[in-house]
């Protein structure tokens, strides 16, 4: 019998944060990004104006996953090698709410 349900099994994810001041914080808030853009992307219903602009687009609009919707196997890693050439404090990258458009990442 088809439920409708569906779970992400596994994720694993690299991001560049250029030379990390907190790496701890870091991962924390991609892990948030994620999670939220998951809720966004598989369990609202995306509705869109006359204009082609998106109107379920805040954590009003739509669901935020609890922990239990978390995948079992979640993996995120900070790039070593990355470092931001733009005059940074530490050569460090903005991290907070990474970018969750459908087209940034795949499920």
């Amino acid at each position: 019998m088809l439920t409708g349900e569906s779970r992400i099994l596994r994720v694993d994810i690299v991001h560049d944060v250029g030379k990390s001041i907190n790496p701890a914080l870091d991962i924390g808030q991609i892990e948030g990004g994620f999670v939220q853009g998951v809720g966004w992307l598989t369990s609202e219903e995306l509705v869109f104006d006359d204009q082609g602009v998106l109107r379920t687009h805040a954590p009003s609009t739509y669901k935020i996953p609890a922990c239990s919707d978390r995948p079992p196997v979640f993996n995120i890693a900070l790039y070593e090698d990355g470092e931001n050439t733009k005059d940074t404090i530490h050569k460090s990258k903005a991290v907070g709410e990474p970018p969750s458009h459908a087209g940034h990442f795949r499920l």
